[in-house]
């Protein structure tokens, strides 16, 4: 099919970029908490962000990447179940896969320039304080990936047909419960602030919007199955 030779060279694309940033963090990252601590307290946030459980929950961490898989894992296997065509279903995880890259590239891009403290870093930081990897607080990665790959979900199941709406229905619902659930979870672990996790569910939900919107229409246009 013509349209995935985007969702194909934005994998490879989007890839290498996220790869490089990601391996180029100690070019750029700085531990200014080690430095300068008192601009990296609790008091020092907003109070919304002041909500965050120090130190934060070893099982709420744990919870949250089960959801994460659970529902990538869901995202990756419904278009099998539903449509029953391996070539859209093919089709559609790679669009998934496309959009989970550029999300991560997105990701890194953003976290390189705000460079914010993990509460992992306020929470102990003698000990944390000097690692840069724990200044990638903003965005969300779990809320982000779970917005999107749900939020994609939903997109394209709105093309199905009028005796499986009901199944659109109670994946809107999925998408919006999932996405929250996954966001308490992270704030809950200590993971991210509230904010990190507002932004990742907007950042995901806005780029399964942008790059879906497109390849589904240009799939609808190459197919005649009923998505």
């Amino acid at each position: 099919m013509k349209v995935l030779r985007q969702p194909i060279l934005w994998i490879f694309g989007s890839g290498a970029a996220y790869a490089g940033l990601f391996f180029a963090r100690p070019l750029w990252y700085t531990a200014y908490c080690q430095t300068s601590p008192d601009s990296c307290s609790v008091t020092s946030l907003n109070p919304l962000d002041r909500m965050i459980p120090i130190p934060g929950s070893i099982q709420a961490d744990s919870y949250s990447n089960w959801l994460q898989n659970g529902a990538g894992t869901l995202a990756w296997i419904l278009p099998w179940i539903i449509l029953r065509k391996a070539g859209l279903a093919v089709a559609l995880n790679l669009m998934l896969l496309a959009i989970a890259i550029a999300n991560g590239a997105l990701m890194e891009v953003i976290r390189a320039l705000v460079q914010r403290p993990r509460p992992i870093v306020l929470a102990s930081p003698a000990v944390e304080a000097a690692n840069i990897h724990h200044y990638t607080s903003f965005y969300s990665g779990h809320t982000s990936f779970v917005a999107l790959a749900l939020f994609f979900t939903v997109l394209w199941a709105r093309r199905l047909s009028p005796a499986q709406r009901l199944l659109h229905g109670v994946l809107y619902l999925m998408y919006g419960s999932l996405s929250l659930g996954t966001a308490i979870l992270r704030v809950l672990g200590g993971r991210h602030y509230p904010t990190d996790t507002l932004a990742g569910w907007f950042f995901g939900t806005l780029l399964a919007f942008y790059l879906a919107g497109p390849w589904l229409s240009q799939l609808k246009e190459e197919s005649s199955a009923s998505i």
